[in-house]
């Protein structure tokens, strides 16, 4: 391989280290291991998972965040590897889409870990609860109107 691509490895403890990565080195079931150890967590706290959707939105988002860097970069070793001409232009993006969505994982990710957030998630899952409930919003219109 002419280069290898720098990014930054989500372990399955959900912690980073940096490392070289290449697509023959990535490990494509980690985004699954991460889905199931959190859906493992769910379960362990006796919570459904439809009562968790706050959670889930981060934790959807987050998988699919490790599952387009595993296929960008899957390509774009592809094509270091076969010195395609465009290979410099997609090692480029692939370091600032990994970049970023790295960043997007762990900040996700540590919503799950957050406990303003997941005091906010039970004040949210409340509001809709009583909206649900009322057909509507609660509050008066300030206008009265």
């Amino acid at each position: 391989m002419r280069k290898q691509l720098v990014l930054l490895q989500i372990e399955e403890n959900g912690e980073g280290a940096p490392c070289n990565f290449n697509a023959s080195v990535w490990n494509r079931s980690s985004g699954k291991k991460l889905v199931y150890e959190w859906f493992k967590r769910f379960r362990d706290r006796q919570k459904t998972v439809d009562d968790e959707q706050f959670l889930l939105n981060r934790l959807a988002n987050a998988a699919i965040d490790i599952y387009a860097m595993a296929s960008i970069l899957s390509r774009a070793t592809f094509s270091l590897n076969k010195n395609v001409p465009s290979a410099d232009y997609e090692e480029k993006l692939v370091n600032v889409y990994c970049d970023e969505a790295y960043e997007r994982v762990f900040q996700h990710l540590g919503v799950l870990k957050s406990r303003s957030k997941l005091k906010n998630f039970e004040f949210m899952r409340a509001v809709s609860l009583d909206v649900a409930n009322t057909g509507g919003p609660l509050q008066l219109n300030p206008l009265g109107v």
